[in-house]
């Protein structure tokens, strides 16, 4: 701690100077974000920079987002469940992905007020779903499955539980985040 600082340490983090704006504490050298993770962790798990990157992406995530990430999750236990090693298969949803990526990726940054541009993510997504929609079709077929539900009530309890378990972890990071950096923000301003 710099000795200029008037400081006092609780939950193992310095307590910054504060300032009273309309609806909130502007709270000088901390980022919403930071503020929202120092609160939600409360200084009890040792974690490292990266994981707290992660746990920040996850509690903030938009309702797209997790809709996008229930669909991965979905693919990922089909695939495990009838995964096959053959290059064909998976060479042959490389190059529709290929190709479908492209037309999706100039429909999507072409309009008629000019050229938009995408981010590095979104074009990644562009060609990652056509990718997965094809080895999903060719991995599944002749399996029984009706539109993208498998035949067997285990295989769609386990997709389902883990869609269930994701949507849980990202509904507790957001209330805990919530509800801690609120008693936070009344602690530090009440200092």
């Amino acid at each position: 701690m710099e000795s200029n600082r008037s400081s006092s340490t609780t939950s193992g983090f310095e307590k910054p100077t504060t300032t009273r704006t309309r609806s909130s504490f502007a709270i000088s050298g901390w980022t919403d974000r930071d503020l929202f993770l120092r609160a939600a962790l409360s200084g009890r798990i040792p974690i490292s920079r990266m994981e707290l990157r992660h746990l920040r992406y996850f509690a903030t995530l938009t309702n797209g987002r997790i809709v996008l990430w229930c669909y991965a999750i979905w693919y990922i236990a089909n695939v495990a469940r009838h995964f096959d090693p053959r290059p064909r298969l998976w060479l042959t949803s490389l190059g529709l992905s290929g190709i479908i990526g492209a037309a999706l990726w100039i429909s999507a940054s072409a309009s008629s007020h000019g050229i938009t541009r995408l981010g590095a993510w979104q074009v990644f997504r562009l060609f990652l779903m056509p990718f997965c929609v094809s080895s999903f079709a060719a991995l599944v077929k002749d399996a029984g499955y009706t539109l993208i539900f498998p035949p067997s009530l285990r295989e769609n309890l386990i997709g389902f539980g883990a869609i269930a378990v994701f949507l849980a972890a990202i509904a507790l990071l957001r209330v805990r985040g919530v509800s801690h950096a609120r008693r936070e923000v009344e602690r530090v301003g009440t200092q």
